[in-house]
């Protein structure tokens, strides 16, 4: 039972040092304090360099890819796709990227366009200017109309204050 092997290695696909570990005492210092960390259970220490190299494949397709957060079964996902079919996978995976990359430039595009906070500033006081301007107008325009409806009307003689 001394030589018995070790049945469950740890693949550490993300973390300090990204190996495959006999052990759980071994891997913890590699992925216990890194932020990110991506690890599992592999079966097998062949299964674990074999999913350690496939995911270290898909990470170098794209900066992307690296940046990504995963869990472990997104990982695993990744692993089947590109054991079962390579090709295709990675003409997928680098087709999304390609929009992701064309709407993050649309978006920087029209972030670039769009008015800083000091020009919307200067068009809101300006359109409020003309807002306040425009009420004026109106008020000395409805002033004017009555006066001069005022002025047409003929004034009654005063016939309370006559001395007889």
């Amino acid at each position: 039972m001394a030589n018995r092997q070790k049945s469950n290695p740890i693949v550490v696909l993300r973390g300090k040092k990204c190996a495959v570990f006999s052990s759980d005492s071994e891997a913890r210092p590699m992925y216990s304090k890194f932020k990110g960390s991506l690890y599992y259970k592999c079966g097998t220490d062949e299964n674990g360099t074999k999913h350690l190299a496939l995911f270290q494949q898909w990470e170098k397709l794209a900066p992307e890819f690296a940046k990504r957060n995963l869990k472990a079964s997104d990982a695993k996902e990744i692993i089947a796709s590109m054991t079962n079919n390579r090709e295709q996978f990675i003409a997928e995976q680098l087709a999304q990227v390609r929009s992701e990359r064309l709407k993050k430039a649309a978006d920087e595009e029209r972030q670039r366009n769009a008015p800083t906070m000091a020009e919307r500033s200067e068009a809101s006081s300006m359109k409020a200017n003309a807002q306040a301007w425009a009420r004026i107008q109106a008020a000395n325009e409805r002033i004017k109309i009555k006066a001069t409806q005022n002025a047409k009307k003929p004034k009654a003689a005063h016939t309370d204050n006559l001395p007889f």
